[in-house]
């Protein structure tokens, strides 16, 4: 296994190379650490499994790590593409696959992120909805009928997803956090 780095806007491009393990996926892991830790780097991660075959359930597990240090620490977004069938059962089996965007391809991760990063640059004076469950979605439906912006910040990766969806920006994340909410 091997990995060539390189970006695509703000956007941190891994490409992975050959099958991942366990050794390897730490490996991996230092190697993401190192990369955000450069002055200037993106805090936007997308990994590219196109010439990846197999990621193993512990290369899954330090993936997830690695996710959720950057996402739920409010820091920025991670997400895979081209993940195969075989990755993708074992994500659902290990009950994992909320814990990254999954893109079907690298244009439209790397489109999506920069998109977030745009609306994000682009708000002042927001308001922040913390949780968007059935009155969080509710008020940020409001304000935006209002005419308010407004962030939606909820833990729940399905309700993130949910309120993307429905054209909010949105941030994962423990709303109790001083630095989720700077984020948002």
């Amino acid at each position: 296994m091997s990995t060539r780095f390189r970006t695509e806007g703000e956007v941190i491009i891994a490409d992975v190379l050959g099958r991942v393990t366990g050794a390897r996926a730490l490996d991996l892991s230092r190697q993401l650490h190192v990369v955000l830790s450069e002055d200037g780097a993106s805090d936007q991660v997308l990994i590219n499994l196109a010439r990846c075959p197999d990621l193993d359930l512990v290369a899954l597990r330090v993936l997830a790590d690695a996710s959720k240090e950057l996402v739920h620490q409010g820091r920025g977004s991670f997400g895979m593409t081209h993940v195969n069938s075989a990755i993708r059962d074992r994500l659902v089996a290990a009950a994992m696959l909320h814990r990254f965007e999954i893109f079907d391809d690298e244009r439209e991760g790397v489109r999506q992120f920069s998109n977030r990063r745009r609306a994000f640059k682009n708000l002042t004076g927001h308001t922040v909805v913390c949780g968007y469950g059935r009155l969080g979605s509710h008020i940020a439906a409001e304000l935006r009928g209002a005419g308010v912006d407004c962030v939606v910040v909820d833990a729940d990766p399905d309700k993130v997803a949910l309120a993307r969806d429905a054209g909010f920006a949105a941030v994962e994340g423990d709303s109790t956090q001083e630095g989720i909410l700077t984020q948002a």
